[in-house]
């Protein structure tokens, strides 16, 4: 299986696990192995070896779209516009958040996109359980993305503190309000978790980086003295002592 579909099906069972509180008797890993092409066993043998019944370090984000919807299929009534690619558009619309932390669309906007009518936009969240929990889920996971973002990243804050007032040397029983701005340091973990999760072919916490040294033809190493190499070698390496 390629890695982002392990990925995907780990992300996908640890969210399980996670809404059954951790009782993985509750989860029907049957259903999950065919939504993923695999078998019971095959599954049973990546929870096991990647030790994903492990959730210590699992920062629950609500599902996106269940797996075993494809994008070109009616999810609606027989004349329903209401397909997979649709759900699929408005999962990715609804979920993204402006410069002010807010969310961009409304769900005026999202219906235009969508290329519907408002009150349809509003029929299809009421009688359509799928639409329902796509939207639902894309408003929560835009919030903690952004969240997660600003973590990751850092931020500035504003506090209004109060400070006594002084004259003459004297504390006057008065206060004044001042506002500090603090900088908040982005977190370790957070940033991990964003770098694995964008890009997992290029990002894992534990990967290994080859260093190779590439050798010019026009530099012939064998005429170095050992304490030439050995130089060589640390600048190579990054080492300027």
């Amino acid at each position: 299986m390629q890695k982002w579909k392990v990925s995907k099906l780990e992300q996908y069972y640890k969210t399980k696990l996670y809404e059954a509180s951790g009782d993985d008797s509750k989860i029907n890993k049957n259903q999950i192995a065919k939504l993923f092409g695999l078998s019971a066993q095959n599954l049973n043998n990546y929870i096991k070896r990647k030790n994903w019944n492990d959730l210590s370090e699992f920062i629950y984000v609500p599902l996106e779209l269940s797996p075993g919807i494809k994008r070109n299929q009616n999810l609606g009534s027989k004349n329903s516009k209401l397909t997979g690619e649709m759900l699929e558009k408005m999962f990715e619309l609804a979920r993204i958040i402006d410069e002010n932390g807010k969310h961009k669309y409304s769900n005026e906007d999202l219906a235009d996109k969508l290329g519907i009518s408002t009150s349809t936009f509003y029929k299809y969240q009421q009688e359509n359980i799928n639409f329902y929990k796509a939207y639902r889920n894309a408003r929560r996971l835009g919030v903690v993305e952004d969240a997660m973002f600003s973590s990751a990243v850092g931020y500035q804050t504003t506090e209004i503190t109060e400070e006594d007032i002084v004259s003459y040397g004297k504390i006057t029983g008065q206060k004044k309000k001042k506002n500090v701005t603090k900088v908040v340091q982005g977190d370790v973990r957070a940033q991990k978790y964003l770098m694995s999760n964008i890009v997992p072919d290029e990002y894992t916490e534990n990967k290994k980086v080859e260093q190779k040294i590439i050798v010019s033809e026009e530099l012939d190493i064998s005429n170095l003295t050992d304490e030439q190499l050995e130089k060589l070698l640390g600048e190579v390496n990054g080492d300027k002592g």
